[in-house]
């Protein structure tokens, strides 16, 4: 007789013993995603096509909760066609620090 019903047909030999249940759950568990405690909140605007600023809001129960503000400003001189446009960058945290960067991107 064919195969009923779009079956595959059966095997000769029955399978092994796929193994213990804490191996297989340990298997799926590699599958999924770390889970993060918490919520992460990032707000990104573009003011004009050379300044852009980001607040992250990041809260969470098991770690250090925290917020953050970068403001990046992209120029547009170039004094040559080797040269590429400068470009300034400041992150001010929390606690009040800062931490700036003036170069190229």
């Amino acid at each position: 007789m064919g195969n009923a019903g779009g079956r595959a047909p059966r095997r000769a030999q029955p399978r092994g013993n796929p193994g213990s249940f804490d191996e297989l759950h340990r298997l799926c568990k590699e599958v999924f995603p770390p889970q993060m405690e918490g919520v992460k909140l990032i707000i990104t605007k573009t003011l004009s096509s050379h300044f852009q600023v980001t607040h992250t809001v990041h809260m969470s129960t098991l770690g250090p909760s925290g917020y953050r503000f970068n403001a990046t400003f992209v120029g547009d001189r170039q004094l040559g066609p080797a040269e590429v446009t400068p470009r300034v960058t400041d992150l001010v945290t929390r606690s009040g620090t800062s931490r700036g960067h003036c170069g190229r991107p």
